[in-house]
């Protein structure tokens, strides 16, 4: 089954913002990223999300696993965090001190797009 995102809308960006994605350049999530050495991982962004950023990217993870069951990681809010499940243990992320989620920071393949 493929999947259908045809209906996604970026939310727009916010003072300091900029546009990452994973794979579809279309498929975007506004984040501030520090381009700082310190801040990439083998070379790829580490963003950091707003909560309403981060509720669209469940929701498109949610219809991805729907499509690819048992090959796509899922994310779930559980609280005031939100939990990555995939292959390894359970990853849980907290808001940072700025409100920010750094989903998939340090781990999936986000890069900044216009």
């Amino acid at each position: 089954m493929a999947y259908d995102l045809s209906d996604f809308r970026p939310l727009p960006l916010e003072a300091g913002e900029v546009y990452v994605t994973w794979d579809d350049p279309e498929i975007k999530f506004p984040a501030v990223v520090d381009s700082a050495d310190s801040q990439l991982w083998n070379g790829f962004a580490s963003p950091g999300f707003r909560r309403d950023v981060v509720d669209q990217l469940v929701a498109v993870q949610e219809r991805l696993a729907a499509a690819y069951p048992g090959e796509v990681e899922t994310l779930l809010w559980a609280g005031d965090e939100v939990v990555l499940i995939g292959a390894d243990e359970p990853v849980r992320y907290a808001a940072s001190d700025a409100g920010r989620y750094y989903v998939g920071a340090w781990n999936w393949t986000w890069s900044v797009t216009a």
